[in-house]
């Protein structure tokens, strides 16, 4: 690894300082984000959207894209890293179950049938041997390369390997903050470091650098709060001293860098707030998982005990990291709605990945609750894959869910103003509430798409079953139920029926 110091930035890069920095989708419109996938406006006054240039078919790729930005959660990171750079996990069986030990101050030495049950050094139970930064920070890398990357060209280049000494404390100070309050703060510290690096040593200009997080609809993170939620206006002004606090602690870090308007509150809760929005929610089971499963049915019952006893501890660890977050002051906003931990809906030997990741697609994809794409990630690195669930014609539309499309009517309702700031009024909702008027169980709480029944039948003078029932004879195919649940967003966010808003 060989490293050169940055030189200084010249006065002519530095003349956007004047200048505000302004969000917006606008700037994409017609620009093509993958192949066959274009941005237009949507035409119901939603904002912008991606639309299909040729067919998709059921079952298609769509896209496969590495993400802008990638962080892991904390407790996560803890007990099974995955690489600062590609989000690649790391390590061995040993050393993963070595991981999960220590955050509970325990060590594998108690588990004597598992340490000669030929497991912890099986080849097939290893992935790449992690890397580590060279100052010592704890930051891990998948290889070389990697930790080369970010090195040079990444974040990870402002943050540690030339943070002088005396800032390091500050730094610390910010991580803590963040992981006491909202972690996204860290993502948001990462991306301006990413800016400032891409125009020092990346030699690109300011505009071009920033618009990579700019060219996408954001609101300031602390009035992301829904308008009728409980108590807004006191949940308002704590975000926005949590929020100041940390903008605080990062001018510290980054003070005399040159570029102050990446350090303005507004562009920063603008910053947290696009993430909290838009941000892919990377949950995926631990890439040694299936192999450790197969690998166990042959071992005897002593070495399974072993590994399950050893899972209960991180079960334990992400238990408390959960009811942590929970003790959070936008906790009073949960519900059962929303989907269990993850440690509740599937028993594993190793921990699972936990973290969020910025991806320009699934940022500019609109809501349905009768979705016509899937949103996953891959089992091994940080790569986003878009697909097709039914067959998309030129000039449709790409649509995902931002939560669970398979919820009742009026658990999506309210999962989606919580959460998103909107009430939904797709063919779904709407169809699933002419239903409900059908069968007489329409209620309240079907919120918005009964009071667009009931509107819509006021206007033309009709009987509520009368347009109920016109609507349901022109639903399609599997639209009030049965289509695959897709992958969720990790959002706190308030905004209109159309992410990629101007």
């Amino acid at each position: 690894f060989f490293y050169v110091p940055f030189r200084s930035t010249s006065t002519a890069s530095l003349l956007f300082m004047d200048q505000p920095i302004v969000f917006g989708a606008t700037r994409l419109m017609g620009s093509q984000i993958a192949d066959g996938v274009v941005v237009q406006d949507t035409g119901d006054g939603s904002g912008l959207g991606l639309h299909a240039a040729r067919w998709f078919r059921t079952g298609d790729t769509i896209s496969r894209e590495i993400p802008l930005f990638f962080m892991q959660h904390n407790y996560s990171a803890s007990v099974a890293p995955t690489c600062l750079s590609c989000g690649a996990l790391v390590g061995s069986l040993r050393e993963v179950l070595g991981w999960t030990l220590r955050v509970r101050g325990k060590t594998l030495g108690n588990y004597v049938d598992l340490l000669h049950s030929g497991l912890m050094d099986s080849e097939s139970l290893r992935l790449a041997q992690p890397v580590y930064c060279p100052k010592g920070c704890g930051a891990v890398f998948c290889s070389d390369s990697c930790r080369d990357q970010q090195l040079t060209r990444g974040h990870h280049r402002i943050l540690c390997m030339e943070l002088p000494q005396e800032r390091v404390p500050d730094w610390n100070r910010f991580c803590e903050h963040a992981k006491c309050h909202h972690d996204t703060f860290i993502l948001a510290a990462q991306v301006i470091a990413q800016v400032i690096c891409d125009v020092r040593q990346g030699q690109e200009s300011f505009d071009h650098a920033v618009s990579k997080t700019t060219s996408f609809f954001a609101t300031p993170w602390h009035e992301l709060p829904p308008h009728d939620a409980t108590n807004r206006s006191s949940r308002v002004a704590h975000r926005f001293s949590q929020l100041s606090a940390s903008l605080d602690f990062l001018k510290h870090v980054l003070r005399d860098v040159g570029f102050d308007a990446l350090l303005e509150l507004d562009f920063y809760s603008k910053l947290v707030g696009l993430f909290d929005l838009t941000a892919v929610d990377m949950s995926k089971p631990h890439a040694l998982e299936k192999r450790l499963r197969a690998a166990a049915e042959d071992t005897p019952p002593d070495v399974q005990a072993d590994l399950r006893q050893i899972a209960a501890e991180w079960w334990i660890h992400q238990e408390s990291a959960i009811r942590k977050d929970n003790d959070s002051e936008d906790s009073a906003e949960s519900s059962d709605d929303e989907d269990p931990p993850l440690f509740l809906r599937e028993e594993s030997f190793l921990p699972p990945v936990e973290g969020i990741a910025f991806s320009r697609m699934v940022a500019l994809t609109n809501h349905s609750c009768f979705p016509n794409v899937l949103v996953d990630s891959d089992d091994c690195g940080c790569i986003i894959e878009v697909s097709a669930l039914r067959d998309i014609a030129p000039g449709q539309q790409l649509l995902m869910s931002y939560g669970r499309s398979t919820a009742a009517l009026g658990a999506r309702q309210r999962f989606l103003w919580r959460d998103y700031g909107f009430r939904c009024l797709c063919i779904k909702c709407r169809g699933q509430a002419c239903e409900a008027v059908l069968r007489g169980v329409a209620t309240p709480e079907l919120g918005a798409p009964l009071e667009w029944l009931n509107s819509y039948a006021a206007k033309y003078k009709l009987s509520p079953k009368r347009v109920a029932r016109d609507v349901l004879q022109n639903l399609p195919a599997g639209a009030l139920g049965g289509e695959a649940c897709v992958f969720e967003i990790a959002s706190d966010s308030h905004k209109d029926d159309g992410r990629a808003s101007s």
